[in-house]
């Protein structure tokens, strides 16, 4: 059975042996960053998260963060 975590502007969900993160609803600019196609991970793969608080005027994202 998945589990779902509701956030600001997507879902991460804990599927069997995945983690799938899923985006909506983030403006055009702020994709040139980050794929809007989900992203799915093998469980085993993942070896850490950092989760950061959102509001309707910011995404969570510090000057100078970087995709990893």
């Amino acid at each position: 059975m998945a589990q779902w975590f509701e956030g600001f502007d997507g879902q991460v969900v804990l599927e069997d042996d995945y983690v799938w993160i899923m985006r909506e609803g983030i403006p055009g600019a702020l994709l040139e960053e980050a794929p809007a196609q989900p992203l799915r991970a093998m469980r085993t793969a993942v070896t850490g998260t950092e989760f950061r608080s959102a509001t309707d005027s910011s995404c969570g994202k510090q000057l100078g963060d970087r995709p990893t």
